[in-house]
């Protein structure tokens, strides 16, 4: 990455209990006044229910079930599933080097929950879990932006 080029906010990530995920999602979205969005979810790779908002400046909120176990059965170091700010970068190698460098774990999960985005996960030194995620395949529809 280069001075040009930072990461630039992208949506909110709130995890719920399952039973509570709609609740929390219509409290939000009356709350902020927020407009229904469709990802192009791959939903063989997460099929949860999940609901999909933005605001008028585009940024999104997802909310989804938390799954604190997924690391365990995933085997990975960081948990995407328990919420998480997420950030749009231009190069995900680039942004994985610096990990690297920093000795940072993370969670490559590479084309993952959403079509032509790849992901990866890092938390932050309080845990707090922070996605970066490059376009790598063609946008599907407006939520690709």
């Amino acid at each position: 990455m280069t001075p040009t080029d930072p990461p630039r906010p992208h949506h909110l990530n709130v995890a719920s209990e399952r039973d509570a995920v709609a609740r929390t999602a219509a409290f939000y979205r009356d709350l902020l006044d927020l407009t229904p969005v469709e990802l192009p979810r791959d939903e063989g790779a997460y099929a949860a229910d999940i609901h999909t908002f933005e605001d008028r400046a585009g940024y999104q909120y997802h909310f989804v079930p938390a799954e604190p176990g997924f690391t365990e059965r995933q085997g990975l170091p960081v948990n995407p599933l328990m919420g998480h700010l997420a950030f749009r970068v231009d190069d995900i190698a680039a942004l994985r080097a610096r990990l690297d460098a920093a000795g940072i774990p993370y969670s490559d999960m590479g084309v993952w929950a959403i079509k032509g985005w790849h992901q990866l996960f890092c938390a932050d030194p309080e845990g707090r879990v922070i996605e970066f995620h490059e376009v790598v395949g063609p946008p599907e529809g407006p939520a690709a932006d």
